[in-house]
């Protein structure tokens, strides 16, 4: 298991790495293609589901290529849903007054984003706004996977996430 200050020597290169994926697309724009499923399988020799919508499998595959197996089972957690039930249960949902930071999960529960899926959408933020103290104006910095059937890079307004997860509150 992963042990917290692990996790936060990894951040810099989880970020890094999932930077580096941007612009990876889909094949046929059915959740398909080598890297995708690369991506779904979570670094394991596992056969991936055809077809499951990839967007947290691209958040927990960055963090397994850096060593950083976050608690719970992977497979599940491959659902927008459950990660954030995970997160929840183990106490990494940051609370209301809390700041985003580089390194935290960007949930989107239900419908909440153009991009989710009924079960969701979860981005990496790779960068938070110098003025984060403006809930009008506060912007993150985020890479999410499965956004228009490839791995994007956009700015967020940091109240368009339904919640956050700070990784390193999973471990112990």
């Amino acid at each position: 298991m992963t042990t917290r200050s692990g996790y936060i020597d990894a951040r810099p290169r989880i970020i890094a790495r999932a930077i580096a994926e941007v612009g990876v697309a889909e094949a046929t724009g059915r959740n398909d293609g080598p890297r995708v499923e690369e991506y779904l399988a979570l670094g394991t020799s596992a056969a991936p589901e055809p077809g499951l919508s990839w967007c947290a499998a691209f958040v927990l595959w960055c963090h397994r290529q850096e060593g950083v197996n976050l608690p719970g089972n992977p497979w599940a957690m491959r659902r927008v849903s459950t990660l954030y039930e995970e997160a929840r249960r183990k106490g990494a949902l940051l609370a209301a007054d809390e700041v985003p930071a580089v390194g935290d999960l960007a949930i989107y529960l239900g419908r909440a984003s153009s991009h989710a899926g009924p079960s969701g959408h979860v981005q990496l933020v790779v960068g938070v706004s110098t003025n984060m103290d403006d809930a009008l104006t506060a912007r993150l910095d985020v890479v999410g996977g499965n956004e228009g059937n490839a791995v994007r890079r956009s700015w967020v307004l940091e109240s368009a996430p339904t919640a956050f997860a700070r990784p390193e509150r999973w471990l112990r």
